[in-house]
């Protein structure tokens, strides 16, 4: 459950994503980020204490990743297996140097694992795939995914129209995205991109920003609308000096 956005800035030189969490209110809260690192590759992602893995990550290659749990998908290839959780797919691809080498990583390893339906957003700063095990798509930026359990296409099509009207209401396209991410339909707050129900709401928002000499994640908690306690400081990764190690 989950809604994701990608813009670029108003010159085209930076790419950010806008993660918000949708969890069940019995989840235990995730950790803030920390740095990983990979087969010497440095990443950083926020921690989910009961599957201990990961809905969203930035690395020092310049890449940026974001999970959503999905409905409605086919059954994995061995659906007889024990589902493996789908917090371990973002730590099993970060390694890879490129979004082409993240693909090859992803055909060969999450794609085929027994887990329940998930896409995943692999992001550089020029460019946006969608992963699924059915395959990959690019995307174009601006966009939006939005996921539920209640339903994919439930929520889908209201958050697309919402941000489609924010873009053209804003000065550019971070500005909607801003908008986006903090909406709530006070009479639909079930399919609100700040999502509110009995059992499940918004716990956290991390934001990923790509330049051509930096990787940065900000995340913040939050319950029904409402930062808890202090955001956590932004985290960035050196591309140029990743570059040089390499």
């Amino acid at each position: 459950m989950c809604t994701v956005s990608a813009g670029l800035s108003p010159d085209g030189a930076a790419l950010r994503l806008v993660i918000n969490r949708d969890e069940r209110r019995l989840r235990m809260a995730a950790r803030p980020p920390a740095l990983f690192e990979r087969d010497g590759v440095r990443a950083i992602w926020p921690v989910d204490q009961q599957s201990g893995g990961t809905w969203a990550a930035v690395t020092s290659h310049g890449l940026a990743f974001a999970l959503l749990n999905a409905s409605g998908q086919p059954a994995p290839i061995d659906s007889t297996a024990e589902p493996l959780t789908r917090g371990a797919i973002i730590p099993y691809l970060v390694a890879g140097e490129d979004i082409d080498d993240v693909e090859r990583r992803f055909v060969s390893g999450p794609a085929r694992w027994p887990c329940r339906p998930f896409k995943l957003v692999v992001a550089a700063r020029d460019r946006v795939v969608l992963l699924t095990p059915g395959g990959a798509c690019e995307l174009t930026a601006p966009a939006v995914l939005s996921t539920s359990s209640l339903g994919d296409q439930l929520v889908d099509t209201p958050r697309r129209l919402l941000f489609e009207h924010l873009l053209e209401t804003s000065d550019h396209a971070w500005q909607a995205q801003d908008r986006l991410h903090r909406h709530a339909w006070p009479d639909r707050r079930h399919l609100s991109v700040l999502m509110s129900r009995a059992d499940a709401c918004t716990v956290s928002r991390t934001e990923i920003l790509l330049t051509r000499e930096r990787s940065e994640l900000r995340y913040a908690a939050i319950s029904d609308g409402w930062p808890i306690g202090i955001a956590a400081p932004a985290m960035t990764l050196d591309r140029r000096r990743a570059a040089a190690a390499a």
